[in-house]
């Protein structure tokens, strides 16, 4: 019920606000409540100081049968503005009527003492004849009055500017000179709000944050927003693959989340690992920096020490060590261990169970913190270079003390490829990369892909692809004793000329990709293992697919040619590509597997064991490791205390929280690149169109809301609360005309809605051939007692399912 005449003035004597209204219809309205608030209206009944309640408030009737009510609010603050709501009601108990309508506001005046300065600002003779009756007095408290109230009105629009207390009827127009469109739906508290922050607002225009909390204000609703030009096809942006880690258990399957260990992207490639003679843990990979492929290094998480803790560590003191390592972050007890090792220092705590490396850095110390979550890495650091030549493909191992990196290098200029090293010997490492030129040809023989391992006898191998006469790459090796000299012996390699990887049955091997090497200690037969990737027919003529191939050598001789036959990789189809395969040495003595595959539809990693018990071994069952849509590719499997660490390159997309804006989430598209659809990735073919969409597109030309893949344009992908067609249309609508004043010029928006929020499936609705198919219907019914126009219900809603 609406009231009429509803009014609320300030009283001539100050800190009280009278209220009157007409009540149409009493009979069935006879009660009333009057709520006040401070800033905004009172929402019901329950929000605010309760001024008056009852029924029988009338104090008269008018010549239209209208109760007539006064109601005063006394005791109030001056200068402050009050607003009040009116809720009618009736019966017990009380039915509310919560109509909007029923408010007003008013500012409760001061005394400001004008009627006393009004007198005392006539000559004495006026007041002399009115000390008796003081009827002069009483008759300056009229016009007094009234001018306290102006005195009021005057000071209230001190605080016109300040949206915090500015009179809530004035907000309108303070928006409108700032430039900003009030939505006059919204309560008083939130156009407050929203005047305060319109500065910020504007300074950020063109931000997605902006965007997005101009969708939520307009709508209400939640919002996504996507730019598409990371989906526009480029020729020259191939997938930009970073660098994942995840926990794999004792069966090699996932535990755990995919983490994000770098983004120093490469296009191909698998990292090398290697622990020094102290245990710290060394991680090698190509990456692109200034222009140029560089190698470059991660090891154990790091932390430094000034060269204060010099004395301690000479003395073995690790009560001397506590404040330098507590200043660093870590803890260290008392009891701890300290050791010299050559120019370093072991330092073993017993008591927390860790154990770090300490070696001279620079003046100052760096801690290598040895047992820490093998997912902890310190910060990426180069590994030489400074030449014109592009370094790639690193591979390490660590011969006795001596830890040795091997990579690519080419040099553009002269189109030529080499291989070089690098060491690192008690805590140093060599200078500069070292060429690898042992063998017939030196310098003069390209060779690349360099693969490491070292066997039980402390022996270095080496395995490269070398360039024979007629342009072929051929797999070639050598054998360095160990332990070796410091520094090397550039000539200390047993084969010259290098040994070659023999035919197998008068068939070539073919190693067509990076090889990687695996030493077996439990197989005195077969220790050396090599793994590769080479072409085999497809499944048309003409075709190629790559498959995933090994082979083992019969003893640790470098001088005997004891290979063994070549195995491959059974694929399930000859459509599968298989290949950049790694192994390690599982608990049971059998090789696991990791290798990536398109299997899946798309490209992911892959796992399965080759037990190697029978003669022949037996390929166990192929697993995925990584989840689509996104690639998974140059798998390298390192050993923990568990099941160990899968390292992977991936071009997932990754999300980043604001430090800015507590609610938004960035998710970097860009990694994806642009690739050739294949038709059977099912999982990244089905996102076109989706947030998620990670698939490169020809521009859109158009304009139209569907035209989204060009680089101008911003996707809104939005949630709307509702299921009615039409107030989703009339939504985004209203956005339609209010989100491109808060883009930049040259950018537009297209807003999409899911196509989900009509259809609710349950059961047994989509299990092809499932006896009785079920679908759930569900309905909500609004039961009102009164016309709609004239009451409004608490909110109150019944649900009911039925089964078809």
């Amino acid at each position: 019920m609406r009231l009429e005449a509803l009014a609320a003035a300030p009283h001539p004597d100050g800190y009280r606000v009278e209220l009157t209204w007409a009540n149409p219809r009493p009979a069935d309205w006879p009660g009333v409540r009057v709520v006040r608030r401070e800033g905004t209206w009172p929402a019901d009944p329950g929000d605010g100081v309760v001024v008056a309640e009852g029924t029988g408030l009338a104090h008269a009737v008018d010549d239209a049968g209208r109760a007539l009510h006064r109601v005063a609010d006394t005791g109030l603050r001056g200068g402050r503005v009050y607003y009040y709501a009116v809720f009618p009601f009736r019966g017990a108990p009380a039915e509310w009527d919560l109509d909007r309508a029923n408010r007003t506001a008013s500012l409760a005046a001061a005394r400001h003492g004008s009627p006393e300065r009004m007198y005392d600002l006539l000559p004495a003779l006026y007041r002399r004849y009115d000390r008796g009756a003081e009827a002069l007095r009483r008759f300056l408290e009229i016009p007094g009055g009234q001018l306290d109230l102006l005195h009021a009105y005057a000071a209230a629009l001190l605080d016109a500017h300040d949206p915090a207390r500015v009179d809530g009827r004035l907000l309108p127009l303070l928006a409108e000179w700032i430039g900003w469109k009030t939505d006059h739906g919204l309560e008083l508290d939130r156009q407050r709000g929203e005047v305060r922050d319109a500065p910020a607002v504007y300074r950020r225009v063109g931000t997605i944050p902006v965007v997005e909390s101009t969708v939520k204000r307009i709508s209400g609703w939640e919002a996504r927003s996507k730019e598409f030009v990371h989906n526009v096809a480029r020729s020259n942006q191939p997938p930009r693959l970073n660098l994942w880690a995840r926990g794999l258990d004792a069966g090699g399957a996932p535990d755990g989340p995919e983490t994000l260990l770098s983004l120093d992207y490469a296009y191909e490639g698998r990292p090398a690992f290697a622990t020094d003679d102290l245990g710290v843990r060394w991680l090698f990979y190509h990456t692109r920096r200034l222009g140029r492929w560089r190698v470059w290094a991660k090891s154990s998480p790091t932390l430094l020490l000034p060269p204060e803790a010099a004395g301690p560590l000479g003395a073995a003191d690790a009560a001397g060590l506590q404040p330098h390592f507590a200043a660093a972050g870590a803890d260290l007890a008392a009891d701890a261990v300290v050791t010299a090792a050559g120019s370093r220092w072991e330092v073993d705590d017993a008591t927390s169970g860790e154990r770090w490396v300490v070696e001279p850095a620079g003046g100052g110390f760096t801690v290598y913190h040895v047992t820490a979550d093998p997912l902890a890495w310190a910060p990426s650091r180069p590994l030489g270079g400074g030449d014109a030549a592009d370094e790639k493909h690193p591979a390490a191992a660590l011969q006795g003390g001596t830890l040795w990196v091997f990579a690519s290098a080419y040099d553009a200029a002269a189109g030529r490829w080499e291989i070089r090293y690098r060491t690192r010997s008690d805590g140093a490492w060599s200078p500069r990369w070292t060429p690898f030129t042992h063998g017939s040809g030196g310098a003069a023989v390209e060779r690349r892909a360099p693969a490491a391992v070292v066997d039980g006898a402390g022996a270095l191998w080496l395995f490269w692809l070398e360039r024979a006469p007629g342009g072929r790459w051929l797999l070639r090796y050598n054998h360095r004793p160990g332990p070796p000299a410091d520094p090397p012996d550039p000539d200390a390699w047993t084969l010259d000329p290098p040994g070659d990887f023999p035919r197998d049955g008068g068939a070539d091997p073919r190693v067509e990709e990076e090889p990687s090497v695996l030493f077996h200690p439990g197989e005195p037969n077969r220790p050396l293992w090599v793994l590769w990737s080479r072409r085999e027919p497809g499944p048309a003529p003409g075709q190629t697919r790559w498959t995933v191939a090994l082979r083992a050598k019969g003893g640790a001789d470098p001088t005997v040619d004891d290979w063994g036959p070549v195995r491959t990789l059974p694929r399930p189809a000859p459509a599968v590509n298989d290949r950049e395969p790694a192994a390690v040495v599982d608990a049971g003595g059998d090789l696991r597997l990791f290798w990536s595959s398109d299997r899946g539809g798309g490209r992911g990693v892959w796992r399965a064991t080759l037990a190697l018990a029978p003669d022949p071994p037996v390929w166990g069952a192929a697993a995925a490791l990584t989840p689509p849509p996104y690639a998974g590719r140059a798998p390298l499997p390192l050993p923990a205390a568990a099941g160990g660490v899968l390292l992977y390159r991936s071009d997932r997309s990754v999300e980043y929280a604001s430090g800015v804006y507590g609610a938004t989430a960035t998710v970097d598209f860009r990694y994806a690149g642009s690739i050739t659809p294949h038709a059977r990735d099912a999982a990244r073919l089905d996102l076109r169109g989706a947030f998620g969409d990670l698939g490169g597109y020809t521009f859109d030309s158009g304009r139209t809301n569907d035209d989204r893949y060009r680089r101008d344009t911003l996707g809104l992908f939005l949630a709307p609360d509702t299921l009615d067609p039409e107030a989703v249309e009339r939504g985004r609508e209203r956005l339609a005309a209010v989100v491109p004043e808060f883009l930049p010029a040259t950018d537009r928006a297209v807003l999409v809605t899911s196509a989900e929020l009509h259809a609710d499936f349950a059961y047994t609705y989509d299990r092809p051939g499932a006896a009785e198919p079920r679908f759930i219907g569900e309905t909500h019914a609004d039961l009102l007692t009164v016309p709609l126009p004239l009451v409004v219900i608490p909110p109150g809603e019944d649900f009911q399912d039925d089964l078809e």
